[in-house]
């Protein structure tokens, strides 16, 4: 790509750009500084993207199905991600994530961790646990009841995970909550 250095040959690759390169175009709209700063801003920003770009040629040459996550894919993570709102106290699995949202299970596991900063599974945990703190709180549900809410199998796990993530098991959120009313 790059060795035709007098510019003999036309080059031109038509496609939807690569999530990177959307956060990179978001960064440099939203950069504030001025003179000095802005221009060695804009200059790394633009060999950033430079790397982006090629990255992106060579995964799109080289791969039948493209490995990397395009700006236009993740409309079909927040679908997924809606799914997964709708249905996370089923037993839901990357599969039937992946069907819905018309993406292949390593573009969706890429997209999730891109987006929202964690895998498939943890953001369906992250949900339920949401949703389990919410239901304790309002005390009209005992542990076992909101185990079975949420779509836990087991309580302990669940009592596992609560304390981990909020710093009490549910027994005592729940004892806790009643104490503060």
């Amino acid at each position: 790509l790059l060795a035709d250095v007098n510019a003999t040959q036309s080059f031109y690759q038509a496609g939807n750009y690569s999530l990177e390169i959307a956060q990179n175009i978001k960064s440099l709209k939203d950069f504030n500084g001025s003179d000095l700063i802005r221009t060695n801003f804009l200059g790394a920003k633009s060999l950033e993207m430079l790397a982006h770009a090629l990255n992106q040629y060579v995964d799109d040459k080289e791969n039948e199905k493209p490995l990397l996550i395009r700006a236009s894919e993740v409309q079909l993570v927040d679908k997924a991600k809606e799914f997964i709102l709708t249905r996370f106290s089923e037993n839901i699995n990357l599969d039937e994530i992946a069907q819905f949202a018309g993406l292949p299970i390593h573009k969706l596991q890429e997209g999730f961790k891109m987006v929202f900063g964690c895998t498939v599974n943890k953001y369906i945990q992250d949900t339920r646990l949401d949703h389990a703190f919410k239901l304790l709180g309002q005390g009209d549900l005992n542990v076992n009841e909101v185990v079975n809410a949420i779509g836990f199998s087991s309580r302990s796990h669940f009592a596992k995970i609560f304390k981990e993530r909020f710093g009490l098991s549910p027994k005592r959120f729940m004892l806790s909550r009643n104490k503060a009313q």
